[in-house]
């Protein structure tokens, strides 16, 4: 755990566990999120997948630290991220239970 709570990722480390899973280029986003939430602590899962095509996180931090974590696995960059801004889904009327989470999608 760094300072602000947050689990630190590592690639060896996580590697190292994955010895009898797919290699990560393999791996559904549904089980990266998966394994991801293993890193957390048990009372603190603040990430989670609604459809399996995006990560949410609850704070930007988080979404930035995982997008990275997923570039340095894919050793080029392929996330992004963005934010599901309360204000702008009660404009368009799409507010739902992703409103005011950060996610992080993987093209």
């Amino acid at each position: 755990m760094d300072g602000n709570g947050y689990a630190i990722f590592s690639y060896e480390r996580w590697r190292d566990g994955m010895q009898d899973r797919p290699e990560p280029e393999t791996m559904s986003l549904e089980d990266l999120v998966s394994e991801l939430i293993k890193w957390l602590p048990k009372d603190e899962h603040r990430i989670w997948s609604y459809d399996g095509d995006e990560i949410l996180c609850e704070t930007e931090q988080l979404a930035e630290d995982i997008a990275d974590f997923i570039d340095a696995l894919y050793g080029t960059p392929v996330a992004n991220t963005g934010y599901y801004a309360p204000e702008e889904d009660a404009r368009n009327g799409e507010t739902d239970q992703q409103t005011g989470w950060y996610y992080v999608t993987i093209d």
